[in-house]
């Protein structure tokens, strides 16, 4: 899996057992790490046992899920097929084993979210602190990636809901939380910084430094259907390179303020100023269906929800 890869694990009560079936579990494993003895270790198994799981399950499938080299273990097209539905089942299982754990006044289980960067850095410490302060026996997985990516995971069921952007994968349900706008940055020293908001055929006179099309569409789409001749200067790809070039004077840009947010305070010769046409995305939760989410998921999305309307 492309992104950013962060895991919060906390230990579970004692003699709890996870009712999901541990040859699925060692089948996602091996899919994602690609190698039998760093599953066997995350696992608690020996690297013989995780080959004869995996053997069981080929045997009893009829054909072959990994193809054994030195360089690692790589998925056939089979278990490429069947990982979805494999996701599916360890799912529905975490969702039961957290329901019957609760019932007992036992608070355990996992829940994988997608973020944004700008997310994961400017709401998501706050949001894990508070949600973990109420349920400190809940494993938290996060993932972090682009919208493209995002919704990827989401579809092949790697993700329990993610917190991105519209568009959303279809047949998905997206909740609004917060609108980002659109704001132009600027060296310090350029006139349209007099201004308190800048029209975008001002902002056009000046050598233009776009994010490429996959770090952020919604800013080449805008440049697309206004039909302005913007002059654009530079790709790039990544906040920072994007500023470290307006704060050498090279150009301008667009660029949401979310994100804009963590790295402004690190150049001293830059302004960022609202533009007159108001652009934004909305930021939100997405998922399969919010009728289905587990309790643990619903008190996560509660917490975000709740951060989210004091911003």
């Amino acid at each position: 899996m492309h992104g950013i890869h962060a895991k919060f694990l906390l230990q579970f009560p004692e003699g709890f057992v996870k009712m999901a079936n541990s040859k699925y579990q060692v089948f996602l494993s091996v899919m994602e790490s690609r190698n039998l003895t760093k599953s066997a270790e995350q696992l608690g198994y020996t690297q013989p046992s995780i080959s004869h799981i995996l053997s069981s399950m080929e045997k009893e499938i009829g054909a072959p899920l990994f193809i054994r080299t030195k360089r690692g273990v790589f998925p056939t097209g089979t278990a490429l097929f069947l990982e979805k539905h494999v996701r599916q089942i360890v799912a529905a299982e975490d969702a039961l084993t957290q329901d019957i754990f609760l019932m007992q006044g036992i608070e355990v289980g996992k829940i994988r979210i997608g973020s944004y960067l700008s997310i994961s850095t400017q709401w998501l410490p706050h949001i894990v602190s508070t949600f973990l302060a109420k349920h400190p026996q809940v494993e938290l997985e996060f993932f972090i990636g682009t919208n493209e990516e995002l919704a990827q995971w989401l579809l092949d069921g790697k993700l329990d809901f993610a917190l991105t952007s519209d568009p959303i994968p279809e047949k998905f349900e997206f909740m609004c939380l917060y609108k980002d706008p659109i704001l132009a940055v600027l060296p310090q020293d350029n006139p349209l910084t007099e201004c308190l908001a800048i029209d975008l055929h001002d902002l056009a006179q000046y050598p233009f430094i776009i994010p490429c099309e996959e770090s952020d569409k919604k800013i080449s789409t805008i440049m697309d259907n206004e039909g302005i001749p913007f002059h654009i200067r530079f790709l790039t790809r990544g906040g920072s390179p994007t500023l470290a070039m307006i704060n050498q004077g090279l150009g301008v840009t667009l660029t949401h303020k979310l994100p804009l947010l963590s790295d402004l305070a690190s150049f001293r010769n830059i302004v960022a100023r609202p533009i007159r046409q108001e652009f934004s995305r909305n930021l939100g939760i997405c998922c399969r269906s919010f009728a289905s989410v587990s309790r643990l998921e619903r008190a996560f999305i509660q917490d975000v929800t709740d951060y989210a309307q004091l911003l």
